[in-house]
């Protein structure tokens, strides 16, 4: 397993927020999908009691994503058990029900 899960965010209107965010796959106690295009990471922080890291989604068009079940989380989960051998594994987002790439454009840590 993966040490690290690496989310690359895009098209933020904040250009700090572009760029590969790590994310400590030990850290992680619950992922779940609140919206076709948002997933929320529940961390457990020595720094705080439990940390929140909220994900948005959107498509190539930059529309919204249409996506029944839980993609997102799939995705996360997949990278999360991924065995690559080194350090980080990359989360890949898969096509919404329109045939739309999607890719995240927003990360919130709280």
């Amino acid at each position: 397993m993966a040490r690290f899960i690496s989310i690359n965010i895009t098209a933020n209107a904040s250009q700090y927020k572009n760029v590969e965010h790590l994310i400590p796959v030990g850290s992680i106690l619950n992922i779940l999908q609140t919206a076709d295009q948002t997933v929320t990471l529940v961390l457990d922080s020595s720094l705080a009691a439990t940390d929140l890291i909220t994900l948005t989604a959107q498509t190539s068009a930059g529309n919204p994503v249409s996506a029944a079940g839980a993609p997102l989380t799939a995705a996360l989960n997949y990278a999360i058990t991924a065995n690559p051998g080194g350090v980080k594994a990359r989360v890949s987002l898969p096509l919404d029900d329109n045939n739309l790439q999607m890719s995240f454009t927003n990360i919130v840590i709280a």
